[in-house]
């Protein structure tokens, strides 16, 4: 890390020449850890061939759902193969004459662990991925550009925490809405997640709270066996890692809900979004068909945002699941999107 390094500072960009017909780069920049720690943080980012034609190029600042803990699971590594999701993101974002930056999260494809699901990581990785985009002068991008957050999944609660975060962490961005789908933002809640068939993901959960605040115990929610597990599912990608539990049973695996363990139910609340006011609007996708994270989740969400005072539109979408919902709300995502940029007043549920 270069002395007098600082949140968001652009380290390098690879100029990647034309991807999928955009101008592209792979990102490295300065983002700050849990406990206030500089780390590298890698990502992505795309323009329309053209130059902006009047002003700051609007930003679309996108947070990836899960790949896994691995460093071969970055998104940036695909990207340049037209392989990541961001390349189609990255189209539909730049179709509209926005620019693109998408993060890779701390510690996927750098050195160090992912800790996976934890907000108070995600959300500053989001918002310097942000301020490193500005400081490429070749994307029309400045610092008076108006910025969307943009989240799906493991990224839904990480736009969240960018959108909650951002007016002290970030205030020199001007950050005009954050979009959320399907969010993963109810780790304190029964769900699915943990349930049966999805309980890798809570495991993921445990490894990714484990890395961010070192003194929680493993042993404390996880089995022996699941505690050994660890150290290999720390490399692998999602494929992986599924496969790696296939046919072992939940309670061989995991020993207790982190919400019964003070000390693990206390970092499991503070990187729960909704417990203060997010100073911009947010628009809320889910589809009702998911099967990851249960609609109900982003209800009890929605719920928190609006005893907040929070100005936010939840819609859902029947026989969507957690994938498809994507391109089911894509027409909402983008309108809402544009009323942000054009400064018009944002609906709400609430």
């Amino acid at each position: 890390m270069p002395a007098g390094a600082k949140p968001g500072q652009l380290l390098v960009a690879k100029d990647l020449g034309k991807v999928g017909g955009l101008q592209s780069w792979t990102i490295a920049y300065v983002s700050s850890a849990v406990d206030g720690t500089l780390v590298p943080v890698t990502g992505t980012v795309a323009v329309p061939a053209t130059a902006a034609t009047t002003g700051p190029r609007p930003l679309l600042t996108w947070a990836h759902g899960t790949t896994g803990l691995g460093d071969t699971c970055a998104p940036s590594k695909s990207y340049v193969e037209g392989k990541a999701a961001e390349n189609l993101l990255a189209s539909a974002a730049t179709a509209q004459g926005w620019a693109f930056v998408a993060t890779d999260y701390q510690g996927l494809g750098t050195a160090g662990d992912h800790p996976y699901l934890v907000g108070r990581s995600e959300g500053p990785n989001v918002l310097d991925a942000t301020r490193a985009a500005e400081q490429l002068t070749a994307t029309g991008v400045t610092s008076a550009s108006k910025v969307l957050v943009l989240g799906h999944s493991q990224g839904g609660g990480s736009a969240a925490f960018a959108a909650e975060l951002q007016p002290t962490y970030a205030p020199d961005l001007n950050v005009v809405g954050s979009i959320l789908g399907a969010p993963a933002s109810e780790l304190s809640r029964p769900t699915a997640f943990f349930s049966d068939s999805q309980y890798p993901f809570a495991v993921m959960a445990a490894s990714g709270f484990n890395v961010a605040y070192p003194a929680l115990s493993l042993s404390d929610v996880l089995t022996p066996k699941g505690v050994s597990l660890i150290p290999a599912m720390r490399n692998e990608c999602n494929t992986a890692i599924f496969n790696s539990f296939a046919g072992v049973p939940r309670n061989d695996v995991i020993k207790a809900s982190p919400n019964s363990v003070p000390a693990w139910a206390d970092e499991v609340t503070a990187n729960t979004p909704g417990s203060i006011k997010t100073a911009v609007p947010m628009f809320i996708f889910h589809g009702e068909a998911d099967e990851t994270v249960p609609v109900a989740d982003s209800k009890a969400l929605l719920a928190r945002y609006c005893a907040t005072g929070d100005v936010v539109l939840r819609k859902t979408y029947a026989k969507a699941d957690h994938t498809s919902v994507i391109g089911s709300a894509l027409i909402d995502i983008l309108s809402w999107a544009n009323d942000r940029l054009a400064g018009k007043p944002a609906p709400t549920s609430c």
